[in-house]
């Protein structure tokens, strides 16, 4: 299954990627365009909560990209509190 969320002003991550989840067909997505791009590290989040996608945006996702973030310091946890503070994340 793919989906197109380009350009539709989407602005918070953490709530989208919970709606996402739950389309566990979901292998295309592109969500260019909308304002959470512009956070850091918004791409890695991503392939880190929705680890059955294939491509984002129009770009295929290699196994090279999930070992990336699977090596990095930052933690997901890290990143999302660095995004949305301490309280986002328990």
């Amino acid at each position: 299954m793919s989906l197109d969320l380009s350009h539709n002003e989407l602005c918070n991550l953490p709530s989208t990627l919970w709606i996402l989840k739950n389309l566990k067909n979901l292998r295309m997505l592109g969500v260019d365009g909308n304002p959470f791009c512009l956070l850091r590290k918004w791409r890695q989040i991503i392939l880190e909560d929705l680890r059955m996608l294939r491509v984002i945006d129009l770009e295929e996702i290699k196994e090279q990209d999930h070992e990336d973030i699977n090596g990095k310091e930052d933690t997901y946890e890290s990143m999302m509190k660095g995004m949305w503070g301490e309280d986002w994340v328990d």
